[in-house]
């Protein structure tokens, strides 16, 4: 009874039979829209990875996903040290009021025996980490659609495909999209943006800029956005029909 669908016509069901939709897969929605996958200039390799093989870093990132509204101020500010050249950095307990500073050692810990953290030393009123080079690729993006990709996971998921890099069939713009999946004919687009400073003009840009191409996304944000506010100046920004969805992070079962 697949591909069937009823139209009820003075009370008695008639039977009409449709072909197959186009935008069956992820390329044919995307060639809809007159995109496809960048290749890679050095291997000839689509510009994505399979979002349905397990990553071993998934563990780690649903650890610090699952308290991230708890210690969102101490992981941006470790985020921070990893955006450096020294790769490194002091966590003053003073800075952080709502979290105790037995909690912020435990956290650093936890890190550190996970690879993020190279070595720490603990001064009392402060902590001073050195991080690891995978820190950065993990804090700027890897932990937050590890955990979306383990949220999807538990839909009836046909395709997943995450680090997305997208072109224009008859131009030379790029645009990212963090995680693309279907389910059966309905594709989504996932953009993944937990900076705290989402209401600047530049942070904006990105998610106005992919969500007009694409006519459609689902963007995940930190809890502390106000999800109300965001929504009035993107309602303002994007083009007339674009939708946005909008997920806060802690809240992912909502995607």
């Amino acid at each position: 009874m697949k591909n069937t669908k009823f139209i009820a016509e003075n009370n008695c069901p008639t039977r009409i039979f449709t072909p197959l939709s186009n935008a069956s897969t992820v390329n044919n929605v995307l060639s809809l829209k007159q995109l496809r996958f960048d290749n890679d200039m050095k291997t000839g390799k689509r510009h994505c990875k399979d979002g349905r093989k397990k990553n071993p870093y998934t563990p780690l990132a649903e650890y610090i996903s699952n308290s991230y509204r708890y210690f969102e101020p101490v992981h941006v500010k470790i985020r921070s040290f990893s955006s450096t050249v020294q790769n490194e950095g002091v966590l003053n307990f003073n800075e952080f009021h709502k979290i105790r500073p037995a909690e912020i050692f435990e956290l650093v810990i936890d890190l550190k025996n996970a690879g993020i953290i190279n070595c720490c030393s603990n001064y009392g009123n402060r902590i001073y980490i050195k991080l690891n080079p995978i820190a950065k690729n993990f804090y700027d993006k890897e932990f937050a659609i590890l955990h979306v990709l383990n949220s999807i996971s538990k839909k009836n998921v046909d395709e997943c495909y995450y680090d997305c890099v997208l072109a224009d069939m008859y131009g030379d713009e790029r645009y990212t999209a963090d995680i693309i999946y279907r389910e059966g004919s309905h594709v989504t687009f996932v953009i993944t943006a937990l900076s705290q400073k989402l209401m600047f003009p530049a942070q904006l840009e990105r998610i106005v800029k992919i969500a007009n191409r694409l006519k459609s996304v689902t963007v995940v944000i930190s809890p502390s956005v106000n999800i109300n506010e965001l929504m009035t100046r993107l309602k303002y920004s994007v083009n007339r029909g674009v939708s946005i969805k909008l997920v806060p992070f802690n809240q992912i079962n909502l995607l």
